[in-house]
């Protein structure tokens, strides 16, 4: 305890304290209304002990000292975020002189790596930030936190811009990235004060980083064990359409070389089955239904006189499959239906069909069937779609500056919703056909982030053209002052910005559709867990910045 702490005296003003805020006189009884005799003890000394150690004098309660020292990190972690790597720059700048006697700054920067190892001009670093903006705004909301907990919550409101991005829920995002980092980095801290005083700043720099890149993992595994208890697979990495594609080939090849052959009676029988399924779901042999299907249908009745190879199977089920994905209207529904009543009829055949082969062979063939029809129509899906969206840009790109290829590609996606529902082509499933029906709204309601951007955009005069041209030069010849015109200016700016941000997040929605439409294939169970929430690379980067917010944001600590 300080020299100077009086007891008494502490406690006596306390009772005044506790009279005061009852408008009263000074009670005698410790055990008073609102008189907490452990508070004030701890305040008295914690008060005591600053006077004796030089440093500031609590003026406030711990509760409002850490909710302005949550403000104050929150806006120094905003304030200095776009300044990382300047600080990066002028860390490694600093060791590699140090220790060499060489300053980077002399070779120039060709690529942004060299950048991060201290090459080329200096960047504006995070302090260099935050005092411009202390000299702009003459420091508010700044605050020096009074109480360890301030301490606490100043160094968890300077890692919240870490919450930006993922998957995860904000309250997860908040556990892992933000206060279990913080808590950790200034008892880490607090400790090393105590034992090495010379080595609080690396304690600090060190335990942030180490728990920036645990609490991403720890993310990752609740995430897992979510989707594990609510019975979903583990969402795998989204193989390629070319992956899908030689994976098909290898199947069929595999199942080509099957052995088995199905009697005649067994496939004539099926073949005018199919012909009358056909005719009864509307598609008929005439120039104006699906005479197409019709003739690869009827080849295959002339081949049933024999029995049937696993390679003239495949045959019929390449005829019928060019009218199911390359043909149009009326051909394309058929030769869709079709496909399923020939793969149906092959997955239920049995021992007492076959001309030629072993059940087990039949079974390996029906296998290898499956796994081939799965990949290879997931590859189909993603190509058609894909072309969808790729075409949707270079048509955005061609006819102008490209500023409308959000509005391009939703256009695109409203037409394949309306020809998905009336003549089912690409198999989507219900999911899917809803999430081709949001990218064609901006989301599920008009208050959505994408479409909020593509308003602001609109009427911003985001597009460029005339629109933006007026908003930039209007103000100065309306009123006849020039400097309006930098006001202007900075509408159509925005507009675009915002523009650019709303056709990124279509085309983001797009992409994310794709893949999942290439999960949705035999292969996609073979490949890797996906990270549901951060990459590797972004893992690390998030943990470099926790690290190198704690290193900015070291002071003296209480």
């Amino acid at each position: 305890m300080a020299d100077d702490f009086d007891m008494a005296a502490e406690i006596e003003a306390a009772r005044k304290r506790a009279a005061a805020k009852k408008g009263g006189a000074p009670s005698t009884d410790v055990a008073a209304p609102d008189f907490n005799m452990d508070e004030e003890i701890a305040a008295a000394r914690q008060r005591a002990g600053a006077r004796a150690s030089g440093g500031p004098v609590p003026t406030m309660g711990r509760g409002q000292d850490a909710a302005l020292s949550a403000l104050s990190g929150l806006q120094e972690g905003i304030t200095r975020l776009p300044g990382i790597i300047g600080d990066v720059q002028q860390t490694v700048r600093g060791k590699v002189k140090d220790w060499t006697g060489f300053d980077p700054a002399k070779i120039p920067a060709l690529t942004p790596g060299m950048t991060m190892f201290g090459a080329g001009k200096p960047l504006p670093t995070g302090q260099y930030l935050q005092d411009k903006y202390t000299e702009l705004t003459g420091g508010q909301y700044t605050h020096d936190p009074q109480y360890w907990t301030g301490d606490v919550a100043k160094t968890a409101g300077s890692f919240a811009p870490n919450l930006i991005g993922g998957e995860a829920s904000i309250p997860l995002k908040l556990a892992t990235r933000v206060l279990g980092p913080a808590a950790a980095t200034e008892a880490a801290g607090a400790a090393a004060k105590e034992v090495a005083p010379e080595w609080e700043g690396t304690a600090r720099t060190v335990t942030a980083l180490g728990t920036g890149a645990l609490g991403g993992g720890l993310e990752e595994g609740i995430m897992q064990g979510q989707r594990a208890r609510a019975g979903l697979e583990p969402l795998r990495v989204a193989p390629t359409r070319e992956q899908l594609k030689t994976e098909s080939g290898k199947h069929y090849d595999e199942f080509l070389q099957n052995p088995v052959t199905v009697k005649k009676g067994t496939t004539n029988i099926f073949g005018m089955n199919l012909e009358n399924t056909l005719k009864s779901k509307g598609f008929f042999d005439a120039t104006d239904s699906a005479p197409a299907v019709h003739a690869a249908v009827r080849h295959f009745l002339k081949q049933a006189d024999e029995p049937m190879t696993t390679g003239q199977w495949k045959a019929a089920r390449t005829a019928l499959g060019n009218q199911a994905f390359k043909g149009t209207g009326p051909e394309r529904a058929a030769g869709a239906v079709a496909i399923k009543e020939l793969d149906n009829w092959f997955k239920n055949l049995n021992k007492r069909q076959l001309a030629k082969g072993s059940i087990d062979q039949l079974d390996d063939a029906k296998r290898l069937l499956d796994k081939a029809n799965a990949d290879y129509a997931s590859y189909q899906r993603s190509k058609g779609f894909s072309n969808l969206t790729r075409f949707g840009r270079v048509r955005a790109t061609s006819v102008n500056s490209g500023m409308n290829v959000g509005n391009t590609v939703r256009s695109r996606m409203a037409g394949l919703a309306e020809a998905e529902t009336k003549h089912p082509s690409l198999g989507l499933l219900p999911d899917e056909l809803q999430g081709v029906e949001d990218i064609a709204t901006g989301g599920p309601s008009q208050f959505s982030r994408e479409n909020m951007l593509r308003n602001y955009g609109n009427m911003a005069g985001g597009g460029g053209g005339l629109g933006a041209s007026f908003l930039g030069i209007g103000p100065a010849l309306y009123t006849g002052e020039p400097s309006l015109a930098l006001l202007g200016a900075s509408i159509p700016v925005t507009g675009a910005a915002a523009k650019l941000r709303s056709n990124r997040l279509t085309m983001r929605a797009a992409d994310k559709l794709d893949q999942q439409l290439r999960r949705r294939s035999a292969l996609a169970k073979d490949m890797p867990k996906q990270r549901l929430s951060m990459s590797k690379d972004e893992l690390w980067l998030r943990a470099m910045m926790l690290a190198q917010m704690q290193q900015q944001n070291q002071g003296p600590q209480r």
